[in-house]
């Protein structure tokens, strides 16, 4: 569901982006990639209130005891872009 929801946000299908990705994480509540992603169609579809929240949550799970790197590079990204 990852790699299609990728797929359709790829394709501009933001909303089958979305479903496809949110089944994701729902199956998969550990992947911050999935999150990362929402994070990224929620961006692309300007709506940049939802894609922090799912930048911030990627940023927040911990990954072999760490938090992920590239959670905090998308979000810095968000933020520069939006300045």
């Amino acid at each position: 569901m990852n790699e299609y929801g990728t797929f359709l946000h790829l394709k501009g299908d933001y909303a089958g982006a979305r479903e496809a990705l949110g089944t994701s994480a729902k199956l998969r509540p550990e992947l911050v990639n999935t999150l990362i992603k929402l994070g990224s169609v929620a961006f692309d579809s300007e709506d940049p209130d939802l894609a922090q929240k799912h930048f911030n949550k990627a940023a927040s799970i911990l990954v072999n005891g760490r938090p992920s790197a590239d959670a905090f590079f998308h979000r810095g990204q968000m933020f520069l872009i939006n300045e």
